[in-house]
């Protein structure tokens, strides 16, 4: 059950639900120039909440505005734009082809046709 016992259902209940928090690492092996794969944003600890949590509680309004001001987030992006981000939640788990772009982000397009950036931890 995502990773943690059932009983923790139980234990956390009058507290809400109970977030792991635990990453799902990327299986691509190095970075390969071109790689065909899913979006996983549950590769980075601090984007796991925002997937768990932020999103579908808040909407996409207030989960921009939770990246735009979060430090960590921003840094765990890298050169990848909040828009992009937002695009990245959106379609988590689908897939695409990815092509690199340096060693930290590669290129994907959506399915408007719109080139946007992933940063390499959230390939799965």
């Amino acid at each position: 059950m995502d990773g943690f016992p059932d009983a923790f259902t139980e234990i956390f209940k009058e507290y809400g639900n109970f977030i792991t928090g635990r990453e799902v690492p990327s299986k691509m092996v190095g970075t390969p120039d071109v790689h065909t794969s899913h979006i996983n944003m549950r590769g980075n600890a601090s984007f796991v909440v925002v997937m768990d949590a932020i999103f579908p509680l808040e909407g996409e309004s207030r989960t921009f505005q939770h990246i735009e001001r979060s430090p960590i987030l921003q840094d765990a992006l890298g050169s990848v734009s909040t828009t992009a981000a937002i695009e990245l939640i959106k379609n988590n788990g689908m897939p695409f082809t990815f092509t690199k772009k340096d060693e930290k982000t590669y290129l994907w397009q959506d399915g408007n046709g719109i080139e946007r950036e992933i940063p390499t931890w959230a390939i799965a």
